[in-house]
């Protein structure tokens, strides 16, 4: 006949099976807890380069940096007219979720920051129109960059390595974290166009709304 286990043996099995989920679950709850918190620091950086946009525009016709008497279409020189007015810090521009970038000493280049500008190339038009104080809810300008050299459904993000997923300031303000690089934009006279945010959809490469360089 079987031996039922004695009170001190169900306590013993007890415990061990919450030691086992003691190590392996609370380091899974850890890593949630700080992507979470990283993810958090990462959308308040994006609203505070979409709010330095903003002051830089009050003194410069309503245009964002690179609009104006010089016009500068890179993302790398867009940001340094930030910092070259101290509307922003290097470490702002770094998400905290790169860990290879470093903040800017001196002039800024693609290893200073973790996102991408709109992008205002001279055939851009309607994006082009919205580097500016236009409030509009949907116009995307500043965003996660694509971290693969794929673009489309192979884009990916400091959030993920299975596709792109990131935050995303818009030119009212907002900044909304979407789990998608394709979905409803409106620039200029353009109404619920659906945009990629890092493919080139026309001839002539204006449709990538980001900059990256």
């Amino acid at each position: 006949m079987q031996r039922g286990l004695s009170r001190v043996e169900v306590v013993t099995v007890i415990l061990a099976v919450l030691v086992i989920l003691f190590v392996f679950v609370l380091p899974v709850s850890d890593r949630r807890r700080h992507a979470s918190k990283h993810r958090l620091e990462n959308a308040s950086r994006i609203r505070g380069i979409q709010q330095s946009l903003i002051q830089f525009a009050q003194d410069n016709n309503q245009l964002y940096p690179g609009l104006g008497p010089e016009e500068v279409l890179t993302a790398s020189g867009r940001l340094q007219l930030l910092l070259d007015r101290s509307l922003l810090t290097p470490e702002y521009l770094v998400s905290p979720l790169e860990f290879d970038k470093v903040p800017a000493e001196g002039t800024v280049t693609t290893g200073n920051f973790s996102h991408c500008l709109l992008e205002i190339g001279p055939s851009a038009s309607g994006r082009r129109a919205e580097w500016t104080t236009t409030a509009r809810s949907d116009a995307p300008v500043v965003f996660d960059r694509n971290v693969a050299t794929e673009t489309g459904a192979g884009a990916r993000s400091i959030h993920s390595t299975s596709d792109w997923r990131g935050s995303i300031g818009f030119n009212d303000g907002h900044v909304d974290f979407k789990n998608t690089n394709v979905f409803a934009t409106q620039f200029g006279i353009q109404i619920n166009s659906i945009d990629d945010l890092f493919v080139d959809e026309r001839d002539d490469g204006a449709n990538a709304l980001g900059a990256y360089d």
